[in-house]
């Protein structure tokens, strides 16, 4: 908040933990039980439209599917287009939560009796639409473990294209509009005698929604341009480089059939016209699959070359000795962006980025300090943003708490907390780090909002949090305070940081660590920033409510308040914090934030790139952008920030703030970083140049099946006059609303006239400068397209023992019900969770989770009577693999 306001209470600054993927818990008999009593809390548990479940997880528990299980495109045994569908209907756009499997890999559930290699969704694509398969239990190391493929097939079964990389993610763009069945599979067998099998069992996320021309991911694709039998190999240790490199080569496998040439280590090899491949459970696919001996999917001479050359590949590359093969690529001038990920990042328009970049400042030479769980300092998009100055510090106190084995040191390194009441790790500094300086146009990953910026990783929280005292040290180190009443002891740090972020928090007040931030601020002009927290009231929370810190509130992509948002006089402004109820862009993913992350649910940490929603989100953001002021001009000190903000000159009007005024919500408005990196250029008397742009938020518009209208804001991105001319609709039912300047209008739609189906549309909008257009997406059902995330357990922990009560729920038009009874007054914690693959792991990587009230700030729950009202959302947590490595199979 800014000096103006002064309220609080605190002796400890609260975790806002985030749940990940896996983890576990309790002894192998599983966790205690909370003791009877007498209090009894209920609920409900909310998932996003447009959300589905597989019919048949692993899940013993799941009611039994109604309706065709998914098994078969068409009822077996014909497999004829006979209109007799098995395909489970796939939500367009949507997100489905899934599990196929061999039965040996399948522990004790539904699938370990029978065969569940293969689920069938059928949906109504439109041309341009990308499907991505992410899955879950991909193992980095090992290509064909828990390997799934993605597989597009038209209504008559005409194969069509075909995904089979070594990565954690598959994609595939739509090139037609039409009926479809998607097809996820462990084992795919296309025709009679080629198999493209993985090995063991995986959960996946499968999502439909608007993207790009190009796919998401690099990989092994039918529809990737390449030669036909043909493949590059690079062997471990440089075998080519040896004097018998050729016989080598030649003797790879039998599959190779000759060694056509070579450059350095690189060896290009032909396969025979015929796949030699043998799988275990060939016998049983062929008898369980297809009658009467014949194909029963069609596809070209040419497509089978393909498939030929896709299967020798995958089998190569889990030989041990092979580093790297892949397919003999055939290139063409094309443009790729640099950060795959940046298409899903749509907070950065909503705060006008891109505009800001165009100015010519990326943070350049400042630091900012990240005081939060530490950092994965080998992240690709992590690595080489760090300030090695220092290379940061752990003040976790408490080993138990720190989980590294020791307390106060010289390493900032998150170890993780998937020990933490069987969370799997959230990685929460690393997320927010990654949304501050990403590393930036290095071929893949995300994008950072002052890449050129460099961060100071802090670790203060730990496993169970992070108390008061190691906070206060953490703070002293990154603002390079060692001497003093408050800093007497503290590591020098002789880089001190100009911008601080504290994702972090709680709600009572201390005079210590106002009288701390007070000095903090006077001293190096160091500027702090902090989440608002996520209770959505709004009760204090500190150190945002502090006087001296900037206090960011979180909106979603419509640009409305979070629901979860803590809002009060204290806030100062507000910036995107996701929202996981909406898709309103429809592009496949709820609308959280996409920074970087991890996944420990398997083993060693894989680096990936995670959705998370929370005010620790959206803080980030003004950080980042002060980063980007401070590189303008580095006289931007707290006390000017403080002014600009009072006057609207960093923000844009949003609810009833801005331009001056301000409100308990939004604070001043909503962050926008041109206008920030120009205030602090106009302050040093380099104002720069009106560039008018006309820019249009959101980039996309998904009305589903139920949504009438939508609100899209129409703005100048970069000063000067600009006026729009008009606003055009390309189809009947989509209504273009009249002109009205630079505002937000409402968009709406009239489904009366349509026939039942998905249709799609542009709305463009075009300006005296230049013309902006965007995809627009709309479904006509006679259906209620509501959430299902599958079948819900509903837990309460005693953080102290462990100890747990449980209940199970299904959802009921989009909700979930839940009461537990007879318990004793005490502190709790509460979340959500599916168990698809019947591993009985928390929150685990293709499973849906929530935590009450956010899975960003899983808060605790002060029981002394009977509560009810305990409402939060779950979702799928989709973490994105790095775009790049189907590229790097071992």
């Amino acid at each position: 908040m800014l000096p103006s306001s002064k309220t609080s209470v605190n002796l400890l600054f609260a975790l806002l933990a985030a749940c990940g993927g896996g983890g576990g818990g309790g002894s192998a008999d599983g966790p205690d039980l909370i003791p009877q009593g007498e209090i009894s809390i209920a609920g409900s548990v909310s998932v996003a439209p447009a959300t589905a479940v597989d019919k048949d997880t692993n899940d013993p528990n799941s009611p039994p599917a109604s309706g065709p299980d998914n098994d078969y495109p068409y009822d077996p045994p014909n497999y004829t287009t006979n209109n007799d569908y098995d395909g489970q209907l796939l939500p367009n756009p949507g997100t489905v939560g899934g599990f196929v499997g061999f039965p040996e890999f399948a522990g004790s559930g539904s699938a370990a009796d029978q065969f569940d290699f293969d689920d069938f969704y059928r949906v109504s694509l439109l041309a341009g639409q990308t499907v991505s398969l992410l899955i879950s239990d991909h193992r980095e190391n090992e290509p064909l473990k828990n390997d799934l493929d993605l597989i597009l097939l038209d209504i008559d079964l005409n194969l069509v294209d075909y995904a089979a990389g070594f990565g954690a993610q598959e994609s595939l763009v739509v090139r037609e509009d039409g009926e479809y069945f998607v097809w996820v599979s462990v084992c795919a067998y296309p025709l009679i005698d080629i198999f493209i099998c993985g090995d063991g069992a995986s959960n996946y996320i499968l999502s439909v929604g608007q993207g790009d021309a190009t796919p998401a991911a690099a990989g092994l694709r039918l529809s990737s341009d390449f030669v036909p039998g043909e493949a590059l190999v690079r062997y471990r240790d440089s075998q080519l480089a040896n004097a018998d490199s050729d016989n080598v080569l030649q003797a790879t496998a039998s599959r190779v059939q000759e060694n056509v040439s070579r450059v350095g280590d690189v060896g290009l090899v032909k396969f025979p016209e015929r796949p030699l491949i043998a799988s275990a459970a060939s016998s049983q696919l062929d008898g369980a699959k297809r009658a009467a001996g014949e194909p029963w999917i069609k596809l070209s001479a040419e497509q089978r070359a393909k498939l030929d050359t896709i299967a020798n590949i995958k089998q190569l590359a889990a030989q041990t000795d092979i580093d790297v093969v892949e397919p003999n690529y055939i290139r063409q001038p094309l443009f790729v962006p640099d950060d795959p990920g940046y298409e899903f990042q749509w907070h950065y328009p909503l705060i006008n980025l891109p505009a800001a970049w165009d100015l010519g400042y990326f943070g350049d030479f400042v630091s900012v300090a990240v005081l939060d769980t530490g950092i994965l300092p080998f992240h690709p998009d992590i690595e080489g943003q760090l300030d090695l100055t220092t290379g940061g510090y752990d003040f976790i106190s408490s080993a138990d708490n720190a989980r590294d084995g020791n307390g106060v040191d010289d390493d900032p390194t998150d170890p993780g907390d998937s020990g933490f009441i069987g969370f799997s790790s959230s990685f929460h500094g690393t997320h927010v780090a990654g949304t501050i300086a990403a590393a930036t146009n290095n071929g893949g990953g995300v994008a950072g909002i002052a890449p050129n910026a460099r961060i100071l990783p802090v670790r203060v929280l730990g496993q169970f949090g992070g108390s008061s005292f190691d906070i206060r040290r953490g703070l002293c180190f990154a603002a390079g305070l060692s001497t003093g009443a408050n800093c007497e002891g503290v590591p020098e740090n002789p880089s001190p940081a100009a911008v601080i972020n504290l994702s972090l928090g709680g709600p009572d007040f201390s005079s210590l660590e106002q009288s701390l931030i007070d000095e903090i601020r006077a001293a190096n002009n160091t500027i702090i920033v902090a989440a608002a927290g996520n209770s959505g009231t709004s009760q204090p929370f500190y150190p945002a409510a502090y006087s001296g810190v900037v206090a960011v509130s979180a909106v979603g992509i419509d640009r409305s308040l979070a629901p979860y948002s803590t809002f009060g006089s204290f806030v100062d402004v507000a910036a995107p914090g996701g929202d996981y109820s909406t898709d309103i862009n429809g592009d496949g993913y709820v609308d959280g934030v996409l920074s970087t992350g991890g996944n420990d649910s398997q083993g060693p940490v894989e680096y990936n790139y995670t959705f998370l929603q929370g005010t620790s989100m959206a803080a980030p953001h003004v950080a980042g952008v002060l980063a980007l002021m401070r590189s303008a001009n580095s006289a931007m000190t707290p006390d000017v920030i403080d002014a600009m903000l009072a006057a609207g000159e960093l923000t844009v009007p949003v609810g009833s703030a801005g331009n001056g005024s301000r409100d308990d919500f939004f604070g001043y408005g909503l962050i926008d970083a041109q206008k920030a990196v120009s205030a602090a250029l106009a302050s040093d008397g380099n104002p720069p140049e009106p560039q008018p742009r006309l820019g249009v938020l959101p980039g996309g518009l998904n009305f589903g099946a139920t949504l009438e209208a939508l609100p899209l804001t129409v703005r100048n991105n970069s000063g000067g006059e600009l006026d729009v001319i008009s606003i055009e609709s390309s189809e009947p039912w989509l209504l273009a609303p009249a002109v009205n300047g630079l505002t937000e209008y409402s968009v709406r739609v009239n489904r009366d006239a349509l026939a039942e189906g998905n249709y799609s549309a542009t709305l463009t909008i075009t300006s005296n400068v230049n013309t902006v257009i965007v995809p627009v997406i709309m479904q006509k059902s006679n259906a209620i397209l509501t959430g299902d995330a599958g079948h819900l357990y509903v837990r309460l922990i005693d953080p102290e023992t462990g100890a747990i009560r449980e209940v199970q729920s299904d959802a009921v038009d989009g909700e979930y019900t839940w009461r537990i009874g007879n318990l004793p007054p005490g502190r709790y914690q509460l979340i959500a969770y599916t168990n698809a693959d019947n591993d009985n792991r928390l929150c685990d990587a293709g499973e849906a989770c929530g935590s009450y009230i956010t899975a960003d700030q899983p808060i605790f729950i002060e029981l002394q009577t009977d509560l009810s009202g305990l409402d939060f959302p779950v979702s799928f947590g989709a973490a994105l693999s790095d775009p790049d490595d189907s590229d790097k199979p071992l």
